[in-house]
């Protein structure tokens, strides 16, 4: 839970391993986190390559570099008019962490490939991120509304990952002000096949209610709530893994 100017932000997280890894004795390549430092609230999601032999750590190291360049760079961003610039700059970053976690593994960081989705809030303020497939979403004035759309490449099952030469150009960066957003959600592409709506461009209903028992559970219990859900319904609509990464914000009592 993070505080920030009298906002208590609830995160909760969750990432399950699909039908085809399962069968396959495979990880998980999806990985998710949240965490607030510094004021700066950062929720992330990056799904690991299916080819790339390493796609699980790449992942893994995305989501944390992430959360660790909005903590520390969310002001000057913020205030940066040059969006290009603030692309590179935390391409650069990413990319770097990547190469060194690729020195750990004894591999080419092409082994490491992931999309990456995230959202940081300080203040009443937002940078949202958005590289690959997967969708990005919010809850605002009490209405689903769709903030990032998927990035797939010719084919529906291929997609731009941090490492793609194209990364650089289709990188979304978008800054706005959270006054009327109760809440924002992450997809990965598995997820989106029970909870996104392809033609319509639209969020399941259902992710309302998700968002509104997030107000009132704590962090532990609302992850065993989505564990389950994704468990019993949400792994059966696909074979690929599927994950979620969700933050919440309510008024102090």
């Amino acid at each position: 839970m993070s505080e920030e100017r009298g906002i208590l932000w609830n995160f909760a997280e969750c990432a399950v391993t699909g039908r085809r890894h399962r069968a396959g004795d495979l990880p998980c390549q999806d990985k998710t986190y949240a965490c607030e430092s510094g004021g700066t609230a950062v929720i992330a999601l990056a799904d690991g390559a299916g080819s790339a032999a390493f796609s699980q750590e790449g992942a893994e190291t995305a989501c944390q570099e992430i959360a660790a360049i909005f903590s520390g760079s969310f002001d000057a961003f913020d205030a940066e008019t040059d969006g290009a610039r603030v692309k590179q700059q935390i391409l650069t970053q990413l990319r770097t962490a990547l190469a060194a976690r690729a020195d750990e593994c004894a591999c080419h960081v092409d082994a490491l490939a992931s999309t990456l989705l995230a959202v940081a809030v300080k203040g009443d303020r937002f940078i949202l991120l958005h590289i690959g497939d997967g969708v990005i979403g919010c809850l605002r004035e009490d209405q689903l509304v769709v903030l990032s759309q998927p990035l797939n490449g010719e084919f529906i099952n291929t997609t731009v990952f941090i490492t793609s030469p194209e990364a650089t150009d289709t990188m979304k960066l978008v800054k706005g002000d959270v006054a009327d957003i109760c809440g924002f959600v992450l997809l990965s592409d598995g997820a989106e096949m029970s909870l996104y709506d392809r033609r319509q461009k639209t969020l399941a209903p259902v992710l309302h209610r998700v968002f509104n028992t997030a107000r009132g559970e704590d962090r532990a219990n609302m992850e065993e709530m989505l564990r389950r859900s994704f468990e019993n319904s949400v792994i059966q609509a696909t074979g690929d893994d599927c994950s979620i990464a969700l933050m919440v914000r309510m008024q102090k009592s």
